[in-house]
């Protein structure tokens, strides 16, 4: 019975394992959709209105388009920056990244230490 139970647990983490790479592969789709998003950016008349930190911002969002946490605090800084103000596009993109961070580095740790196999 002892393997039998091995072999569930098996099968689960395997199925768990699957599920994880299905969601990174739609989180590379949505930072590749966004990386062309930017990539259009400085061919529109208005990317010129942009002041040197919202450039800036924009051309280390396209090269953070491979770190998907940074990308998520970084495009809604960008966003938060245009629309709202400096202020609020920087604490709502730092506390972006940070959860997007936590989320992505930490939450896979602690479920593996909770379906971890106990002696």
């Amino acid at each position: 019975m002892t393997a039998d139970v091995r072999k569930g647990d098996d099968e689960e983490l395997n199925r768990r394992w699957d599920e994880q790479l299905q969601e990174l592969r739609v989180m590379q789709t949505g930072a590749q959709l966004t990386a062309g998003f930017l990539l259009t950016l400085p061919f529109q008349g208005s990317f010129a209105d942009l002041d040197a930190l919202q450039r800036a911002v924009s051309l280390s969002l396209l090269s953070a388009a491979v770190t998907v946490a940074s990308l998520v605090g970084g495009v809604v800084t960008l966003i938060m920056d245009v629309v709202v103000g400096r202020t609020a596009g920087v604490v709502t993109g730092g506390s972006a990244a940070a959860l997007a961070s936590a989320l992505l580095w930490m939450l896979p740790r602690v479920v593996a230490g909770r379906d971890a196999p106990r002696d």
